[in-house]
């Protein structure tokens, strides 16, 4: 795994329109994914597994790894209906408004930071849309800045798309 702080959240490159999440493409699927890492994603325990899905895709797989002087973890969700690699979620391991401050400085240094905040209710979101890298990218926090998670996931087709 690269553990440059540039790369803190994984690498996102479009190559031959796959986008990429360091050593996977949105069209691998949980074996595919595993052999890419070379070891470094590990199959989840099912009773992690069970707590561990984003918008219906179940997470199946989980990496450890560090960027700079942060810990962080990865989990890799699949779709249920194709079992491609759907959503990568991020998050530090140790949450701190230190560790958010972080993570966010780092994403706006990365996609851009003229991102407006959407206010959810209890969260702050910040959504950018990486075209290059056919990649959406979610980030989100407590509005005390405390907890934070990152969620990226393929960019919708024309076809997906709704109204």
């Amino acid at each position: 795994m690269r553990k440059v702080l540039g790369c803190l959240f994984g690498c996102l490159v479009a190559t031959s329109a796959q986008a990429t999440w360091t050593y996977t493409t949105w069209s691998m699927n949980a074996d595919q994914a595993k052999a890419a890492s070379k070891g470094q994603l590990v199959a989840m325990s099912p009773a992690e597994a069970r707590d561990r899905s984003f918008e219906g895709a179940p997470c199946s797989l989980t990496q450890t790894y560090a960027a700079g002087d942060l810990s962080l973890r990865a989990d890799l969700c699949f779709a249920t209906t194709t079992g491609r690699l759907a959503k990568v979620a991020v998050e530090p391991v140790a949450q701190s408004v230190q560790a958010c401050a972080q993570v966010i400085a780092t994403l706006r240094n990365r996609y851009g930071g003229d991102a407006v905040p959407s206010h959810t209710g209890a969260t702050v979101d910040f959504t950018w849309r990486d075209a290059p890298g056919q990649t959406s990218v979610l980030y989100y926090a407590t509005r005390d800045g405390a907890t934070c998670h990152i969620v990226y996931s393929p960019l919708a087709t024309g076809s997906e798309m709704g109204l």
